[in-house]
This record gives C-alpha cells, structure tokens and sequence, in this order.
C-alpha cells in the first residue's frame, strides 16, 4: 500500500492553527487506514506513524536552520520508498520534492507574510522575498496548495498571478472532548482579557493595546511564539493596569488561561477565523474578533 508523507516542523509544543491540523489528522489515522506518516522534529512519541526528524538546537539560526531543515525532510522522507505523495504543512518544505523527485506535492500557505511587504534592505524583506520565490514555486509545481479562507486565496492570486494553478481552501476544524460550562466568573471584579496569536503582528495585538490602555479593573494575559521586541508595543503594554506576557505556551497551559478568562480577543484585520477562536468558544469566553 502506497503511504503518505506529511511533514511539519511543529506537533506536539505549539498553539498554532497548522500542527493542530497535523494532530488532529495524526488521531484520525491512528483508527484509521493508517497511510500516514508523519515527520516532524517535535515530538516525543516514537511509533511506525510517528517519525522523529533529528534537528540540532545549535542549527536554529533562521537562514541556515531552513536551508539544513529543508534537506533533513527531504533526505529522511525518500528514504522510505513507498512514499508516492507528499504533503507538507508550509509549502516551501515542497521544494526539493517538486525538483528532485517525480512525488506528488501538496502543499499548505497559512498566511501572506510573504506578500506585499515592502522592498526595503533589511533581514525581514530580504526574507520574505527569498521565501516568497519558494511560495510561487510550489504553487507552480504543487499537486494542488491549501489555503485557509477566500481572503488568503484572492490575496495569493492576485500576488503571484497564479489562477491557472490549483488552490483549495480547508477550514481547519478542532476536537470538542469537554461539556461547556457557561456560568463562570460573575463575581469577579476584574475583567481577564486574553491574547493568543503565534505572530502577535497579525493578530493584532497593537490594536488590543490601544483599546484598553485606558481601562482600569483589566487584566491582559498575552501569549506568542515569538518574544515581543517591538518598542511600540512595550511602551503600549506598561500603560495596562495589570498584564502577563507568555511565550511558547504549552498548550495544556493556554486552555487553562482561557478557563479562566472573561474575553479571548484577537483583533486581526487580516485573518479568517482562527483556531484559538473555536477554542475560547469551548472555554466559555467571549470571543471578539
């Protein structure tokens, strides 16, 4: 029996909406037909579905920890023979396979940062218009690319030029494994606020920032990936009454905020509807979005 290739960089240690998909799709194939098999760095879990790409911690350097990522995957994926079709959770990790191999590649975009940016000469831009090549270049040789709402597809088609090639959309989807408790907090005197965006730019977080930087009684609890070295939105974050600032949560940890918060809201003007939203709902937050 022909098997399935997918890999994603991120499994078990992250809240982003892509490796959630990579779980849940995991779970399902473990009851299932179990033609998946899976690849990714961050995992504990050893099994024939289940395989650990080796990554050195010294190599997480972003230039060089993707150019050595991109031959890891690729390297350990041909290895196993009866892998005719390949699927990866960002489309650059396609590369190699749609060069090199006569594979069937599917593969995902999750957001546009990588288009529109402006052409200036710094790290950000020169990176984003290396990666954006990798992006068109899947989009060209992909089996087809998924994409997570009609805002993200009409954004890359009218970037990339590309309406000849095959885009679909996915809206990812999350388990329901808990009954709902819809009374919570009604003697509480101050209002929790929670953030939880894995890039707090397009979440928009500095949006959020300035909606309460005037209100007293308020807690904001923010959880990213990445720290948050911006001058704008340090100086916006001391002017709250009360915060936390979070990073790399485990997710265990992020439910257990949401439990405990009044309102999960995450301001982007440019996403569609975000895992973390279903999620809050879950958790009996009201979600402003």
């Amino acid at each position: 029996m022909k098997k399935i290739a997918f890999i994603t960089t991120t499994f078990e240690n992250t809240t982003n909406g892509p490796s959630k998909f990579a779980r849940l799709l995991y779970e399902d194939n473990l009851n299932n037909d179990k033609r998946i098999v899976f690849y990714t760095e961050d995992t504990s879990i050893y099994n024939e579905l289940l395989f650990k790409v080796k990554i050195p911690k010294f190599i997480n350097l972003s230039g060089i920890g993707f150019i050595y990522r991109l031959y890891k995957y690729f390297n350990e994926v041909v290895k196993n023979k009866k892998n005719d079709t390949v699927i990866v959770n960002n489309t650059m990790y396609g590369f190699l396979f749609n060069l090199l191999t006569n594979k069937k590649v599917i593969g995902f975009i999750n957001d546009d940062e990588h288009i529109g940016f402006k052409k200036q000469f710094t790290y950000k831009t020169i990176r984003s218009s290396i990666f954006s090549k990798f992006e068109k270049h899947g989009l060209k040789n992909n089996k087809f690319t998924i994409v997570n709402s009609i805002y993200l597809k009409n954004r890359i088609e009218s970037h990339y030029k590309t309406k000849k090639f095959p885009i679909k959309i996915l809206y990812k989807g999350i388990s329901i494994d808990k009954e709902l408790n819809l009374q919570k907090h009604d003697n509480d005197k101050i209002l929790n606020i929670l953030f939880v965006k894995t890039n707090f730019n397009l979440g928009g977080l500095s949006i959020l920032l300035k909606a309460v930087e005037e209100m007293k009684d308020i807690h904001l609890d923010i959880v990213t990936s990445e720290m948050i070295k911006t001058k704008k939105e340090h100086e916006l974050i001391k002017k709250l009454y009360s915060y936390t600032l979070y990073h790399k949560l485990s997710q265990y940890k992020v439910f257990e905020l949401m439990s405990n918060a009044h309102c999960l809201c995450i301001p982007s003007n440019k996403e569609a509807l975000g895992v973390a939203n279903m999620e809050g709902m879950i958790h009996s937050c009201l979600v402003i979005s």
